[in-house]
């Protein structure tokens, strides 16, 4: 599929999964009993706003929903603009489930809405900074080869492909860089990180 494809409407670019997500839960519960590897009980979703009413009509409805959700749960969520025009949609909660059912529910109002491409999921120097840790500590897993894997190896940080969602076997082709790790589906990922840690 060339560039002009899709411009002139013969062929659509692939979207996301969004379904994929939710394997997060399942690949948690054996990170947690396999490996021993327990969340720090955050989740966020990072966003470039736009000033029109449409788009703060969305983020704000999205914001309502699971600000009433999470606190049945204990969930908080806190909204802040960052200093580059960015806006983070921070969850701090102690169940996992809830922090990925939120930030999925938040990324999918964005998509319906046609603002997909306003989600950013690879925002990695902030992420080791807020951690507190050293990015060659952290591991990126995702399905996007530039915006999440090879950013974080940018970063400092290991990059695992998953050939899963939106990846496309396309994706490697003619790369300058290559992933760190690459997995054909994300219930591999304990095995992996199990050898990093030997």
């Amino acid at each position: 599929m060339g560039f002009f494809d899709v411009i002139t409407g013969r062929r659509k670019l692939a979207g996301p999964a969004p379904d994929r997500l939710f394997a997060m839960s399942t690949a948690y519960v054996t990170l947690e009993t396999g490996l021993g590897i327990t969340s720090r009980g955050g989740a966020a979703i990072v966003f470039q706003p736009l000033a029109t009413a449409d788009f703060e009509t969305i983020v704000r409805d999205m914001e309502e929903v699971v600000q009433a959700t999470a606190a049945d749960s204990g969930t908080t969520v806190t909204n802040t603009d960052d200093a580059y025009g960015y806006r983070w949609l921070v969850l701090r909660g102690k169940d996992f489930e809830d922090l990925v059912v939120g930030i999925n529910a938040v990324s999918g109002a964005l998509e319906t809405g046609g603002y997909g491409d306003r989600v950013l999921c690879a925002v990695f120097a902030a992420a080791a900074r807020d951690l507190g840790v050293d990015a060659r500590q952290l591991v990126m897993v995702g399905d996007d080869i530039h915006a999440d894997v090879l950013g974080a190896q940018r970063a400092g940080m290991a990059g695992v492909l998953v050939r899963t969602g939106k990846f496309r076997p396309s994706d490697l082709a003619g790369i300058e860089e290559e992933p760190d790790h690459v997995l054909d589906d994300i219930g591999q990922l304990p095995d992996l990180l199990r050898s990093r840690d030997s």
